[in-house]
């Protein structure tokens, strides 16, 4: 008897072809790198550019360890605005309750430039930061490419704060760190800095700050934005560490009653 042969059409379909990630340990070629960090570059620098006028509510989670582990602090509460490429912060509530005073002024660390300040010093050419490809990894699901990084003291403008007493001090560093690159969007995900070269005889020994980015809503419309972030520092035996959350983001609107002049300063003096 022959074998009657099956239609082609009723065979299962063949299995969807897998493209194998590129393992960590593979490095792409010179000229993929300098691709890669090329566009990251022109998105990193547009990035400012495009953001619609807005706001943001920042709640930022202190801790401080002394020697014996973190201890939870104060939980501040930060209006911060976007303008015109400008950013400001305003400090509305500490621990739940209204305050009204500059945010510089609140005792104990502080940090700014989350929301696109640092990003563009890092990637501007004019700050001459030195890139190196170090590893292949995933956030978020998505296949990203890590890029350690310097950028010099002389070029960074990265400046730090130190308080004591009734006394300010404040000193330019430069910044080295890693920043993680989407591999198809070139989009930044993840910018780790560290302030560099911090002189001898400052009080501050150590700024460390971890920002994650991602996609948020504002009008209808998708952005890249700061979710969150963990900045450290450290003055002799102790190691303060704020714990940022971004959000909601929202439209800035001429009734917003944030105020974009002058920076307010600190009532402290040198």
């Amino acid at each position: 008897m022959e074998a009657t042969r099956e239609p082609e059409s009723a065979l299962p379909p063949p299995p969807p072809a897998v493209v194998p990630p590129v393992p960590e340990s593979i490095a792409p070629s010179g000229t993929e790198q300098e691709r890669l960090l090329a566009s990251a570059r022109q998105v990193a620098l547009d990035y400012a550019s495009r953001l619609p006028n807005l706001l943001c509510t920042e709640t930022v989670r202190r801790f401080v360890n002394q020697g014996r582990g973190f201890a939870p602090g104060d939980t501040l509460t930060v209006e911060v605005g976007y303008y015109e490429n400008q950013e400001t912060c305003r400090l509305t509530e500490v621990n739940g309750s209204p305050v009204a005073m500059p945010y510089s002024d609140a005792m104990g660390m502080v940090s700014r430039g989350e929301l696109g300040a640092n990003m563009r010093t890092i990637f501007d050419p004019a700050s001459a930061g030195e890139f190196r490809f170090e590893r292949w990894t995933t956030v978020g699901g998505r296949r990203a490419a890590v890029y350690s990084y310097r950028v010099d003291r002389s070029k960074a403008h990265y400046t730090i704060t130190a308080y004591g007493g009734d006394t300010l001090q404040r000193d330019q560093t430069g910044l080295r760190g890693e920043a993680t690159i989407d591999r198809e969007t070139y989009r930044i995900l993840r910018l780790h800095y560290i302030a560099d070269a911090i002189p001898p005889a400052f009080p501050v020994r150590r700024m460390d700050v971890t920002v994650d980015y991602g996609d948020a809503e504002i009008a209808g419309a998708r952005y890249l934005l700061p979710l969150k972030a963990v900045v450290e520092s450290q003055v002799k035996s102790r190691t303060d560490r704020n714990e940022v959350s971004f959000g909601p983001y929202r439209k800035f609107s001429s009734e917003s009653s944030i105020s974009f002049g002058e920076e307010e300063r600190p009532k402290r003096q040198p």
